[in-house]
């Protein structure tokens, strides 16, 4: 009897319709090392209403969920925006010992003299190797940003597995911003394994991606977002994020970028930092167990 394919959600390329590997191709296999999955009840078989109910209704509590996270991500926005001129102290070095926020991170150079810097941290309960492979699939089309998925991913939840089709990052890479693609960070400096740096210069004027060197170039926002491990003596590891942020001076720039962006970014990063360390620690008390 011709098998019946299993139809899934589809929300970003994590989520692949089950196939007849005999002439569509094999289904995605995990990495060497991660615990089997439970095999899904009535694969290849009809399903009965009560699975189709169950599955829907998942569903309905992952959006729920979603749409939740992001009204209490556009409420944090809000609030810290307008808190700005007596939270900037605190959150510009949430979690950050005074040693990380003085030290040097790869992608430093890039924007050498920021007129906004962020430096988040967090210790992670897991090795190096299970936090290195969240980062290599961050960005919209692929992982997500494990932040308020209804504000930066289009609603679509940010992978909860490490997904194989995406670990692979080289210098160069754009990693999309935006659910359609339409806008990316580059990929300007890695690190197996230690880290990654996300860099680029927008010409404020024409929208356009540009050289931050370029003679004449009087309207612009440069940017690097540099995401680092460094492993501890008891197998855990710290995590800081980093980033820094410069523009033309003008008032209206420095509201914009100081006064908006910057909250913006501190509640997105660390929702972001939150999530990975829940997403490595739980991976790797599985593969320990």
């Amino acid at each position: 009897m011709t098998q019946r394919p299993v139809q899934l959600r589809r929300c970003g390329p994590q989520f692949r319709q089950n196939r007849d590997a005999t002439t569509l191709g094999k289904a995605v296999q995990p990495l060497a090392g991660d615990p089997p999955r439970a095999a899904r009840p009535c694969s290849g078989a009809l399903r009965t209403p009560h699975h189709r109910f169950r599955e829907v209704r998942g569903q309905d509590t992952r959006r729920l969920r979603v749409v939740a996270e992001g009204i209490a991500g556009a409420s944090a926005i809000a609030f810290t925006i307008l808190l700005s001129p007596l939270l900037r102290p605190w959150y510009r070095r949430w979690g950050a010992t005074l040693a990380e926020v003085a030290s040097r991170l790869p992608g430093d150079e890039l924007v050498p003299h920021p007129r906004s810097e962020l430096t988040l941290a967090t210790t992670i309960k897991a090795p190096a190797a299970a936090v290195w492979p969240w980062l290599l699939q961050l960005g919209c089309q692929r992982g997500g940003w494990y932040s308020y998925d209804l504000l930066d991913n289009g609603g679509c939840p940010s992978a909860d597995r490490v997904l194989p089709q995406f670990q692979r990052l080289e210098v160069g890479d754009i990693v999309a911003a935006v659910p359609s693609g339409s806008f990316g960070f580059s990929v300007a400096a890695i690190a197996a394994g230690r880290a990654l740096t996300l860099a680029g210069t927008l010409d404020t004027r024409t929208g356009q991606p540009a050289n931050p060197a370029q003679p004449g170039l009087d309207a612009h926002f440069s940017g690097d977002q540099t995401f680092a491990i460094e492993p501890l003596e008891n197998g855990h590891s710290r995590f800081p994020f980093r980033m820094r942020t410069d523009w033309n001076h003008s008032t209206l720039n420095t509201l914009i970028y100081r006064g908006i962006l910057e909250p913006v970014s501190f509640v997105m990063g660390r929702k972001m930092l939150i999530n990975i360390k829940r997403r490595a620690e739980y991976r790797a008390s599985r593969r320990a167990a």
